[in-house]
């Protein structure tokens, strides 16, 4: 069994002696990992599962990032002030504003940074906006990036070790979050049976060539790890994290343990854990998180068990937002042991969304964070359990668009409706029976809701009058969210309160640097990604408000580390940030960095 322990540097001997030890394989650390490597550190990567990728290949993959190349590129216009003013009303004060200012300034950097030292490529997600466009500072589209398709025969035998997707039509399809909306409409409109075909020719000549094509989080990841082979960077997959090697107050190296032995390894210039949060952890969910809170209902990574983050702590690393997570509603309707995170159910018209009591509670076409501390709030303040929660659906809503996997009007498999995660009946009345919600409730629910279908406007909840609301709905519609509910069969989908992981961790400063409940800084040791308090606070301003942050402050720590011996941190980094702003973009300058996975691109 592997021990959780901290050891003095005189009490051991190196087995093996790095510049840079990332603590985990996903988004951040491997970000971290190039950074570091291109700026001449000696690299390696541990990660504890056999895979590499984390919870961002379980992702959708988008990347949030204000103010980027890409978009202006694209005719947008955004700002560091706009930005700002954003953050300010959606994060406000829930996290430093040093770290605020820090991931403005720099998000946008690491983007075109990537582009430079690798081939790792990205583009706007067309249409995508911010969570909540309208307040000031909001984008209806620009900010959200995803992956460029890769090829995952570039990784060569090294691709069975990129992480599986938690969406099984993410894997090999090439859908992303820009094409994959019009083609889920194929059924009801001629776009979407037109956007069908461009995607059944794509995918057809990609198998003809051999192609296997990974976007989403798949993409993310993928593009990622075929830059970290490309670099020869080290990876020790199934090796854990057991302590840390302290000389004199400072980190200096780590204890991992493989097949069960421990290791020692030095890191000259520091440890950046990135190895995700504790969403799998039922121990520390019952001891932080709202209740009741499962780790069956995250769709995060299964590694995701918050070892550094109880490393950190346990030399006295401060954390912070702890009872927060990356919420979102959640239905196991995959027939998998993976729960569907579910986005684009709720938004489309002829559903609603009903607590226990057979009342609608939300907008249900919120953002998904929104619709769970809404669920928790009410939760807590009522007598009655409000979880789980239901979608209800009409025969109109199945048979025009998909539910979970399952494509419209196709059949829905019997070990959803045997285990209780879909219930069907022939009458809103037999439903509200089989669910045990109050009937008179919920008739009068679907009957208020239908009448605001009808005239276009949900004077309750004000549904379908946001850009985010409007981006999931169907354009056909009046107000792209609403239709009424009036053909049976009725469905009902179970929800729980899931999340993508947690938020809460390690309390850093604008270089990735941890700081101890006195403010001060813990030499040697850095943290990104979900092992970091987030810099969005309590907040989700937009698509990839994980990813986007986790990638940034991966690239910070990794620059932080590798000048600041004998300087000033405060003035050397902030130059060598300026000057990495003004290098010119490669993307087609190096064209011996761009693989042919770039073809796929001009084929979307």
């Amino acid at each position: 069994m592997n021990e959780n322990v901290d050891v003095n540097v005189k009490d051991i001997t190196f087995d093996a002696s790095y510049d840079w030890i990332v603590v985990g394989g996903g988004a951040a650390g491997m970000t971290s990992a190039l950074t570091a490597n291109h700026l001449g550190l000696k690299t390696l990567i541990v990660e504890k599962t056999p895979y590499i990728g984390g919870s961002t290949a379980r992702s959708a993959g988008c990347v949030w990032v204000p103010n980027n190349h890409l978009l202006h590129q694209a005719g947008a216009v955004d700002t560091p002030e706009q930005a700002t003013t954003y953050f300010s009303q959606t994060v406000g004060s829930s996290s430093p504003l040093p770290l605020q200012q820090a991931y403005i300034k720099n998000a946008s950097v690491m983007i075109k940074f990537l582009s430079q030292i690798s081939s790792v490529r990205f583009q706007v997600s067309t249409g995508y906006p911010d969570y909540y466009a309208e307040l000031p500072g909001g984008m209806t589209s620009g900010r959200c990036l995803e992956p460029v398709p890769i090829d995952a025969n570039l990784l060569g035998e090294n691709k069975k070790y990129l992480r599986p997707p938690v969406l099984p039509y993410a894997k090999y399809t090439g859908l992303n979050a820009s094409n994959a909306a019009p083609v889920l409409l194929f059924r009801h409109h001629a776009s979407g049976r037109w956007a069908l075909l461009k995607f059944l020719f794509n995918a057809a000549k990609d198998f003809l060539l051999g192609r296997v094509i990974l976007t989403m989080g798949q993409g993310v990841a993928g593009h990622l790890y075929h830059a970290i082979l490309k670099a020869g960077i080290k990876v020790e997959t199934k090796t854990s994290l057991g302590g840390f090697i302290i000389d004199q107050g400072k980190i200096v190296g780590v204890i991992v343990y493989k097949n069960y032995k421990p290791y020692y390894y030095q890191a000259k210039k520091g440890v950046m854990l990135a190895a995700g949060g504790f969403a799998k952890n039922q121990a520390m969910r019952d001891q932080y998180l709202p209740y009741p809170s499962r780790k069956e209902w995250s769709i995060a990574a299964e590694g995701d068990t918050g070892d550094a983050i109880t490393a950190g702590e346990r030399i006295g690393a401060k954390l912070n937002l702890m009872d927060d997570a990356w919420w979102g509603p959640v239905s196991h309707t995959q027939g998998t042991d993976a729960p569907n995170f579910n986005v684009v159910e709720r938004s489309k018209p002829g559903s609603i969304m009903v607590n226990g009591q057979g009342q609608r509670f939300v907008n249900e076409s919120a953002p998904y964070c929104d619709v769970v501390n809404k669920i928790y709030e009410l939760h807590q303040k009522s007598t009655n359990s409000l979880i789980p929660f239901w979608i209800i659906l009409d025969k109109n809503n199945r048979n025009s668009y998909s539910l979970g996997v399952t494509p419209p009007a196709a059949p829905i498999s019997s070990k959803h409706f045997e285990n209780g995660d879909i219930v069907k009946a022939d009458s809103l009345e037999a439903l509200a029976t089989k669910l045990n919600i109050p009937t008179d409730n919920l008739l009068a629910t679907v009957k208020k809701f239908n009448q605001y279908a009808i005239e276009g406007e949900d004077k309750d909840f004000q549904r379908g009058e946001t850009a985010y609301d409007q981006f999931f709905g169907d354009s056909h519609f009046k107000n792209h969210s609403l239709a009424p509910l009036t053909k049976a069969p009725y469905y009902a989908i179970r929800l729980f309160p899931g999340d993508i992981s947690t938020r809460g961790g390690l309390v850093t400063n604008e270089f990735a640097q941890v700081q101890n409940y006195e403010g001060k800084t813990i030499e040697g040791l850095y943290a990104a990604g979900n092992t970091m308090a987030t810099v969005m606070g309590h907040s989700y301003p937009g698509p990839g408000a994980t990813i986007g942050p986790a990638m940034t402050f991966g690239y910070l720590g990794a620059q932080h580390a590798a000048i600041t011996e004998n300087q000033d941190p405060s003035s050397k980094v902030s130059k060598h940030l300026e000057d990495t702003e003004h290098l010119e973009d490669s993307e087609n300058k190096n064209s011996e960095l761009v693989p042919k996975f770039m073809e796929i691109e001009n084929d979307q």
